[in-house]
C-alpha cells in the first residue's frame, strides 16, 4: 500500500513536469510566432527562463534575437534574454558583487 502511494506521487510529479515543459514550449512558440513575450504569471516566467537556459543553442539564439529586437521593454525581457545567452540573473548579480569586492 505504501508503494502505491509513492508511485502515485511519483506519477503526479512526472505529469506536472510534463505540463510545465509543454507550457514552456507553447510559450516559446507563441513568443517566436507573435514576436512578443506572452502574458504569463511570475512562476511561469521563471519556468520559461529555466527551460530556455537548458534549451538547444539555435532555439536560444532565435528567442534572444526576438526578445531583443521586438520586445525589449517588457518587464521580463532581460531575464529571458539572459537565460538564452546562458547567463542567469543570479549569476550576473553574484559576479557583480564579487567584482566590486
Amino acid at each position: 500500500m505504501e508503494g502505491e502511494a509513492t508511485r502515485t506521487l511519483h506519477l503526479k510529479g512526472l505529469k506536472e513536469n510534463m505540463q510545465t515543459k509543454l507550457t514552456s514550449i507553447e510559450a516559446t512558440q507563441s513568443l517566436l510566432d507573435e514576436k512578443k513575450i506572452p502574458a504569463l504569471d511570475e512562476n511561469q516566467y521563471q519556468l520559461l527562463a529555466d527551460y530556455l537556459f537548458s534549451a538547444n543553442l539555435p532555439l536560444r539564439l532565435q528567442v534572444a534575437e526576438t526578445v531583443f529586437r521586438h520586445d525589449k521593454r517588457h518587464p521580463h525581457a532581460l531575464r529571458l534574454f539572459l537565460a538564452c545567452t546562458g547567463l542567469s540573473t543570479g549569476h550576473t548579480i553574484c559576479s557583480r558583487q564579487v567584482f566590486h569586492v
